[in-house]
């Protein structure tokens, strides 16, 4: 991938490159850093931001489908695929993941996953999603 691809902000503190995938990087794509974002999880991770007034850490964004379908647990409907979802941690805060789960919510979130044990939070823009017919829960935690 070209270092300079994806290069500029997708809002005011976030670049585009923050949300491409990272499946090259692990081996488990070609995909070259194929990026896909909703204009609405921009808002939300910013509106984040401001809120806890520190830098977020993306620990996954878009994944193209063969990267998604490497990791372990993935969803084969992951919103991260759409480009509608992003893992989300904040250091030096000193917040829980349930407090950041609480912030992303009012910050806009619709779906929020509460990963304690990995310390992330996975937020989403996207509405009710269905798992064979039936519709997903809007929060839930992985322990």
């Amino acid at each position: 991938m070209n270092k300079h691809q994806n290069r500029f902000k997708s809002s005011e503190n976030f670049m585009l490159s923050e949300h491409q995938c990272q499946g090259e990087r692990y081996g488990t794509c070609k995909c070259g850093g194929a990026v896909k974002m909703d204009e609405r999880l921009a808002t939300i991770e910013q509106k984040i931001r401001d809120r806890v007034g520190k830098p977020l850490t993306k620990t996954s964004g878009y994944r193209c489908w063969e990267h998604n379908a490497s990791i372990k647990g993935a969803s084969p409907i992951s919103q991260h695929v759409a480009g509608t979802a992003s893992d989300i941690s904040v250091e030096g805060t000193g917040l829980t993941v349930d407090q950041l789960a609480e912030i992303a919510k009012e910050c806009g979130a619709v779906r929020i996953g509460k990963y304690p044990n990995n310390g992330f939070v996975h937020t989403s823009c996207e509405e009710q999603i269905k798992v064979n017919g039936d519709v997903a829960a809007d929060t839930w935690t992985i322990l």
